[in-house]
């Protein structure tokens, strides 16, 4: 399995942002070099009709809220996602995104330690819908797809019911926000 961390990935907004507030903290320091001469000048920047915005405008977020295809507003997505698994003890879980081989999601839980608690996931080969997970759910797996659904990462009935061995291994679709946090809907 490769690992990737379970967190979100900037947008290209958020980076330059992020730019922006650093040059803006540069610029108000000076150059930081010798004595301040007081020449500190303050940074500007262009609205989309190309009009200087005043200093104190300068680095406001006036983006429009996330639209949907559908439409409606979107939520804003977490830097990391986590679950409330009633059988770990220490806290919410911090869950990790990986891909088995052949593209599958692959989630685990981690306490906030960096601990591995549980694997939620399992690779069922060639065949698994877009958007979909493989969920273990036997075993001390059981009761792991209520916590998925819990945590708005999976939803609905399974879409498709895999044998393997003694089970049935279910194939649930992931959220629509859960797909969006893993750069699935891009």
């Amino acid at each position: 399995m490769i690992k990737v961390p379970g967190r979100k990935r900037k947008t290209p907004q958020e980076l330059e942002s992020e730019a922006q507030a650093e040059e803006a903290a540069k610029i108000a320091q000076g150059s930081g070099e010798g004595e301040d001469t007081g020449d500190a000048y303050a940074p500007v920047q262009a609205d989309e009709e190309g009009q200087m915005l005043p200093p104190e405008d300068v680095g406001k977020d006036e983006s429009p809220p996330l639209i949907s295809d559908s439409g409606r507003e979107e939520e804003p997505l977490p830097d990391e996602w986590k679950v409330n698994d009633p059988r770990c003890t220490e806290g919410p879980l911090i869950i990790e995104i990986g891909y088995y081989g052949g593209g599958l999601i692959a989630l685990e839980g981690y306490t906030e330690d960096g601990e591995p608690f549980c694997r939620y996931s399992v690779n069922m080969g060639a065949g698994i819908p877009r958007g979909s997970i493989c969920v273990k759910n036997w075993s001390e797996g059981e009761g792991q797809e209520q916590i998925l659904k819990d945590a708005g990462i999976i939803e609905g009935d399974p879409v498709m019911l895999i044998p393997s061995g003694h089970v049935q291994v279910p194939v649930y679709m992931l959220t629509e926000k859960f797909r969006r946090f893993v750069g699935m809907d891009e």
